[in-house]
């Protein structure tokens, strides 16, 4: 761990990076369900996850490697789309999009 502290401190260090194979450390990370990397790639500023590493999480046992990445691409969305979620800047929160439709369904049929 501590060879990925010291290449993060760098301010060169592009934590994306592939490897010739297309795999990013947090991807590695996450396959080998190492969550003490992970905590380390997911607290560097340029770290990128995504809902696909959060797919692949969750088809392995660790419940702190899905929260983790859940948590990073929550924050991340939060911050990209002004201070909202991905999804409330789409007009639907958590469980709302299907109520919303059956609202408009509802709305269309008065």
């Amino acid at each position: 761990m501590e060879v990925i502290k010291t290449l993060l401190k760098h301010p060169e260090t592009d934590s994306n990076l592939s490897d010739k194979y297309g795999y990013s450390p947090l991807s590695v990370a996450v396959g080998n369900e190492n969550e003490e990397a992970m905590e380390l790639l997911l607290q560097h500023p340029k770290t990128r996850s995504n809902r696909g590493l959060l797919r692949t999480a969750q088809l392995g046992d660790s419940e702190k490697i899905q929260e983790l990445l859940a948590d990073h691409i929550e924050r991340v969305e939060f911050e990209s789309y002004g201070g909202r979620s991905l999804e409330s800047s789409r007009g639907f929160g958590k469980g709302e999009h299907r109520d919303q439709r059956s609202r408009e369904g509802e709305n269309e049929e008065s």
